[in-house]
């Protein structure tokens, strides 16, 4: 095996083992047929369900634990998906990266599952962990209603996805696809893109904000798969390769050390100088700013979200509040933009009411609408503190399970706190499980959606975060598939759940 510190690099512009073994590992149906690789039969066999699973023979070195760095990677690879014509097809295939060893076909994973999960209804339970890119070309009960790439994440139902409405001529006919995978480690972005060999001018892209260092251990396996089920397509790996790079992690000599301690020293005290200074500055422009808004000044064409210093200190404000601009991840909005995104919190924009405020749907005018947390300041001082509290936790939160705090507003302190998160479209999770007019959810969706809950609070309690109020669980995207109209305004936004944040 090599150095999982080094980078990993390789191309098969085609696959010939006559030069010597291919570093690669063949499963279930799929097979070397030079010059390419077969993930499913060419042609219809005695059986309709097929699994292929191909793996590269040696480890992706992801993230570094004792650094916490992740490495950036591009695979690029041309393949072609092949119905002979007949207009009934599937499933698809997949490009997916699981923990390093768990090169196995999971059982009962053919069909829709893309051999990388095993069916909950068969009762087995031999998965793992994955993140997958699939292109799926057979509509089961959890997918969108086209053929479509999507970004799998412990799920077979795409956490993101985006409709390819031109890629079932192309499974008619057995054209061939390039593709390109790519992701970056800082900006923690995953992309897809397709194009079509024959006519570039049918491309399509997808892209995601994931950790992956939150899903996948610091070393992955990594590969392809494919199934069919009660309907045949072949599916054809034609070229393959990947580029990733070198992340730290390993003994260095003692004059590498020294150069670091060194660096780090003189940037601490270098710190320190620009703090004193920082703070220095802020003193005195704090008399010359409290005409502005918080030491900015305000604009009917600047409503966008606002990355601002600590504001004037007023007798309404408290010095915790004051001492949040400095600490707190998310972005210090507004309260002229507040009131622009909710159209000065009419009564139209309002999604409920609580015992702890009122929650409005906002948009700053881009394409994402956010949920606008009003709570109603009282007298009591542990009010702040519980606030200030609550909000220096959860933003330093990140799990796709977890309700996304977007930014905070107190500008008018006196009156009003704001929190601003995410908005989710669709409905809380109750409506799903006690919705006695809709649907029961099958038991493999419950299953699926205990074990996002789990994962949710397995991460709340890694980070010592107790479970207890403030911290919202998402639903799951895939289970909330209809509007209810007319009862909206009316629900109980209460703190302890996911409903006072999102859209329905």
């Amino acid at each position: 095996m090599a150095d999982a510190s080094q980078a990993l690099s390789f191309s098969f512009t085609s696959f010939d083992d006559s030069g010597g073994p291919l570093l690669i590992d063949t499963q279930g149906s799929s097979k070397v047929v030079s010059p390419v690789l077969k993930l499913t039969p060419s042609v219809p066999g005695n059986t309709s369900s097929y699994t292929g699973r191909v793996t590269y023979n040696q480890p992706l070195h992801l993230w570094d634990h004792s650094t916490g760095k992740g490495a950036d990677f591009t695979v690029r690879f041309t393949f072609s998906i092949d119905s002979k014509g007949n207009t009934s097809f599937g499933d698809g295939l997949a490009f997916f990266f699981a923990p390093e060893g768990s090169n196995w076909i999971p059982t009962s994973s053919q069909g829709g599952f893309l051999g990388l999960i095993s069916d909950p209804n068969q009762n087995s339970r031999n998965s793992t962990s994955f993140v997958a890119v699939e292109i799926d070309s057979y509509r089961d009960e959890w997918d969108p209603e086209c053929k479509h790439i999507g970004i799998d994440v412990d799920d077979i139902s795409s956490t993101k996805y985006t409709c390819v409405p031109w890629l079932r001529e192309r499974i008619l006919v057995g054209g061939r696809v390039d593709t390109t995978i790519t992701y970056s480690s800082s900006d923690q972005m995953l992309g897809i893109n397709l194009t079509d060999v024959d006519d570039p001018s049918n491309s399509s892209s997808l892209y995601y904000n994931v950790n992956l260092k939150q899903y996948l251990p610091e070393t992955v396996a990594f590969g392809f798969s494919a199934t069919t089920g009660s309907s045949f397509e072949s599916h054809t790996i034609h070229s393959w390769e990947m580029n990733s790079t070198v992340i730290g992690g390993g003994k260095k000599g003692w004059k590498w050390q020294f150069v670091v301690g060194l660096c780090l020293g003189i940037a601490v005290v270098l710190g320190l100088v620009v703090v004193a200074i920082v703070h220095l500055g802020r003193h005195w422009s704090s008399h010359r700013n409290c005409g502005k808004v918080n030491g900015l000044p305000t604009s009917d064409k600047n409503l966008e979200i606002r990355v601002i210093g600590p504001p004037c200190r007023t007798a309404s404000r408290a010095p915790e509040l004051d001492r949040l601009g400095s600490q707190v991840g998310p972005k210090e909005y507004t309260y002229e933009a507040l009131q622009e995104a909710t159209n000065g919190f009419s009564e139209e924009k309002k999604l409920g009411k609580g015992g702890f405020g009122e929650v409005y749907k906002g948009n700053f005018g881009g394409l994402e609408d956010v949920a606008i947390k009003k709570i109603k300041r009282n007298s009591e001082e542990d009010q702040i503190h519980d606030y200030t509290r609550e909000l220096k936790i959860i933003s330093g939160l990140s799990h796709r399970n977890l309700v996304k705090l977007l930014g905070w507003c107190h500008e008018k302190a006196d009156e009003y706190l704001f929190l601003v998160y995410e908005f989710m479209p669709k409905l809380s999770l109750d409506c799903h499980l006690f919705n006695n007019n809709g649907p029961v959810l099958p038991w493999n969706k419950r299953y699926n959606i205990a074990k996002g809950l789990a994962s949710a609070l397995a991460y709340l309690h890694g980070d010592k975060v107790i479970h207890r109020y403030g911290c919202k669980i998402r639903t799951l995207n895939d289970f909330c598939l209809q509007e209810r109209d007319g009862t909206r305004r009316n629900a109980n936004y209460n703190s302890t759940r996911k409903s006072d944040l999102q859209g329905h």
